[in-house]
């Protein structure tokens, strides 16, 4: 396949289901590029998505959904809050028996996704999938790289999950499970949302995401069953819950929240346990813990048998003065967030 084949445009809805496919198809693909949860960010958010694919012939060889914005004038993109994973997407090449075959066509469509974005936004951040291995072209146009961390599971392999989960938070689960709590399904968003505003407000900061949206958002979710809210309630109080989105063999820990006047956290501990039984049950393989830069949150997901993996934030300034504008535009906003 000659790389001068290679065209990009803009897909249209009626290209939706052509999309899905090649998000299927590709090792960097994820539920979040999909055209059903792309369909939700637009009408919770009022955001359009804009997916930008390199083709050959009808053939969709990669692509990147994008969220523009435009302010002053200024156009640009950012990687929102309830996107995770929001990135490059490239064929595999599986077809290309040479490496460097495969590596040259990669790169050539990079090179198009990123030329377009150059030419198109004055600075944009997006999030470089681990499964991508050739990434200089980013680096020789001086995108900047910002080290992040997931963690993820592997729960096919262990037939007792106990065995993977350190002996002091088996402690916890057991002795939480004597006062005998519930674990179940939560249709109600409110109650999840609730919870995740108790746990923001008792490190100090206020959601990203106004209640309003939060809870629409969660909704959506629910209503496409792209995922459930699992929780353990005790003594007909829900005390801890989790939105979980499911996209076989993968379930993601999208957002979580307990009730911080509850004395005990173990019921979180005891909501991850139940959770990971349950998936498991049902022949799912990874469990994705997402978020893993705040200390103390990566420390009890390690402890449960989460294992880091790198998922860096890349982004592209078209000068100084935009890196500047958008370093203050995130510190404003962080300081709204503050209580």
């Amino acid at each position: 396949m000659a790389a001068s084949k290679f065209t990009l445009r803009l897909l249209g809805e009626g290209e939706y289901s052509k999309w899905d496919k090649f998000v299927r198809s590709s090792s960097q693909g994820t539920v979040f590029q999909l055209s059903t949860y792309l369909r939700i960010i637009q009408k919770v958010f009022q955001r359009a998505p804009r997916i930008v694919a390199v083709l050959d012939s009808d053939n969709i060889m990669g692509g990147t959904v994008l969220y523009p914005l435009q302010k002053f004038g200024i156009r640009y993109f950012t990687q929102p809050f309830y996107l995770p994973y929001n990135g490059f997407i490239l064929s595999d090449f599986a077809f290309a028996k040479e490496y460097a075959k495969r590596i040259s066509s990669q790169q050539h469509v990079l090179e198009k996704l990123q030329n377009y974005i150059e030419q198109h936004f004055v600075f944009g951040e997006l999030y470089l999938s681990p499964h991508i291995s050739d990434f200089r072209s980013l680096i020789w146009q001086k995108w900047e790289f910002m080290p992040e961390f997931s963690l993820e599971m592997d729960i096919k392999k262990p037939k007792d999950l106990s065995q993977v989960i350190r002996r002091n938070q088996m402690k916890h689960i057991q002795k939480f499970e004597n006062i005998s709590p519930h674990f179940g399904e939560i249709e109600d968003p409110q109650i999840i949302f609730n919870l995740i505003n108790q746990s923001y407000r008792y490190h100090k900061t206020s959601p990203p995401i106004p209640e309003n949206q939060f809870v629409q958002l969660i909704r959506e979710i629910l209503n496409n069953k792209l995922g459930r809210i699992w929780g353990i309630k005790v003594d007909d109080r829900w005390i801890a819950a989790m939105l979980v989105i499911e996209y076989f063999p993968i379930f993601y820990s999208l957002f979580s929240g307990r009730d911080t006047n509850f004395t005990d956290s173990e019921g979180k501990i005891y909501l991850y346990w139940k959770i990971l039984n349950h998936y498991q049950e049902k022949d799912f393989e990874i469990f994705d813990m997402l978020g893993a830069m705040s200390p103390s949150i990566s420390r009890v997901k390690i402890e449960i048998g989460g294992k880091l993996k790198r998922a860096d934030k890349v982004t592209y300034f078209k000068s100084g003065l935009y890196r500047f504008l958008l370093l203050l535009q995130n510190r404003k906003t962080m300081k709204k967030r503050t209580l």
